[in-house]
């Protein structure tokens, strides 16, 4: 039988992955619903973010360890990891940036279709993925370094926090804020939403089409790297985090999926529908299932995303997108006629 805690436990990891995940997802829409590439390379964009976290760490500390990696809100070490997450992203963001500018827009001017810009992103892959490794292995070693857990500062349900597991909830809170600020309330962000919406429309109205996509590519470069950052400092990765863009790639690419594609918003909560189906299987079920001597490997929780792309894509492939938004309406009717009925209106 399962535990309370090991259940609550499990649904806190999903929320804090889920965090992380949602960051990551909605670079992704953004990318997509400007450029209209089917990115894989964005999982390294993720990696990219750490490698800026680790490399900032290097210069700073002159070495990279446990104690030097793990976050903190106070004195030199919180300021340095307020520093790291703000480098990750503009990093990050950079590394998209170079990736459109030398590899997707040139493709597109020649006459390339989606399908060709998606597999030119596997090769984009394979090169970052490969360059980070190398660095990773001349700067810092061939070992796998996680970064430190400090102490206990909250306790949910029996399941005792460090400031690695609120991190992430900290962070995405005021950057999925910032998110809707930036697209509801200014000028960068609305013109980005027709961009999204209608390119052509959006270039005959003066818009400057090439900027926002510049713009929306260094935007989700840097939410990926963000998020890869939370990501790897929250959880010690199973592999190399220099190779774990693609294990990052695969719940994006579901969460993305789910959210109804370009739909950044859809995306991020899919994100924590999709950690929230991952968790409780790779944690409670294989373990359980293990236990009672079945042939269950570890690995099987990775199927999860990839189930429910299947899932969704059968059931209802335009995504969550459109439902959210008839929900919304919804409510935000309801809303109107409760304050009418208590104005007596």
């Amino acid at each position: 039988m399962v535990a309370l805690v090991d259940l609550m436990g499990s649904v806190i990891d999903a929320l804090i992955f889920g965090t992380a995940l949602a960051l990551m997802a909605a670079g992704l829409s953004i990318t997509y619903s400007v450029s209209r590439v089917a990115n894989f390379a964005h999982g390294d964009f993720a990696v990219a973010g750490i490698v800026a976290y680790l490399l900032l760490t290097l210069l700073a500390y002159g070495r990279v360890a446990p104690e030097t990696l793990q976050p903190s809100l106070s004195g030199f070490d919180g300021l340095m990891t307020l520093a790291r997450l703000a480098f990750a992203f503009i990093f990050a963001g950079l590394v998209a940036v170079a990736a459109l500018m030398l590899v997707f827009r040139p493709l597109r001017m020649r006459g390339a279709n989606p399908l060709q810009l998606m597999v030119a992103s596997i090769g984009v892959e394979l090169v970052l993925r490969h360059a980070f490794y190398i660095w990773y292995v001349l700067s810092i070693g061939t070992g796998i370094i996680v970064a430190g857990v400090g102490p206990t500062i909250v306790n949910i349900g029996g399941v005792a926090l460090s400031l690695n597991d609120v991190l992430p909830w900290i962070v995405g809170g005021v950057v999925i804020s910032l998110l809707v600020l930036f697209f509801m309330y200014t000028m960068i962000g609305v013109s980005l939403r027709a961009v999204a919406d209608n390119p052509d429309l959006a270039e005959a109205s003066g818009i400057n089409t090439t900027l926002v996509e510049l713009i929306a590519w260094f935007l989700g470069g840097g939410l990926a790297g963000l998020g890869g950052v939370l990501w790897y400092t929250w959880t010690a990765p199973a592999t190399h985090p220099m190779e774990s863009g693609w294990l990052l790639l695969a719940f994006v690419f579901a969460s993305v999926t789910l959210g109804g594609l370009g739909s950044v918003f859809s995306a991020m909560i899919a994100a924590y529908i999709i950690s929230l189906a991952y968790y409780p299987v790779s944690e409670i079920l294989i373990p359980t299932l293990k236990s009672l001597g079945l042939p269950v490997d570890v690995g099987l929780g990775y199927m999860v995303p990839l189930v429910v792309v299947i899932v969704s894509l059968m059931v209802m492939p335009e995504g969550l997108s459109p439902h959210l938004q008839r929900l919304w309406f919804r409510l935000e009717e309801a809303w109107k006629r409760w304050r009418y009925e208590r104005a007596g209106l």
